[in-house]
């Protein structure tokens, strides 16, 4: 009897613990709206980065996402960006330049229906692919 008090009262703690975590949501990832200018320079703005545009090309993202460099998809799953998602669709890509960024600083975004689905800068001189997010822009 005493045992399996013991065994009962050690069960109580484990089962609460599985009940709240098992019923509580998980927060699903939201699409970045990125379909107009607007949008995309207020997304880097939230990245610390003031940008003016410079360029934008038709693009299609590859079918096969392993065929990218494991450095970019890499970066997109650490984003929370739906790149891999978005295989074999017509996207664009944008490009910017860093306002006051020395030495220069560029901001490229990949976008397809309407939302961002990959981002990357990168410093032209050295072309290393670098997160977006704050300080490593500098």
């Amino acid at each position: 009897m005493k045992r399996s008090m013991i065994c009962l009262l050690a069960a109580v703690p484990l089962v609460i613990l599985a009940v709240c975590w098992f019923s509580h949501p998980v927060p699903a990832k939201t699409d970045i709206p990125a379909g107009s200018e607007a949008e995309r320079l207020a997304w880097l703005a939230s990245q610390g980065l003031s940008c003016v545009p410079v360029a934008e090309a038709p693009v299609t993202i590859p079918a096969d996402v392993r065929s990218v460099p494991a450095d970019y998809a890499a970066l997109q799953e650490t984003l929370g960006l739906p790149f891999a998602s978005h295989a074999g669709e017509d996207g664009m890509l944008y490009t910017y330049y860093t306002e006051g960024s020395d030495p220069p600083f560029y901001a490229e975004l990949l976008t397809a229906d309407g939302v961002l689905v990959g981002a990357q800068g990168y410093h032209p001189y050295d072309g290393i692919t670098r997160d977006l997010q704050g300080t490593s822009a500098g």
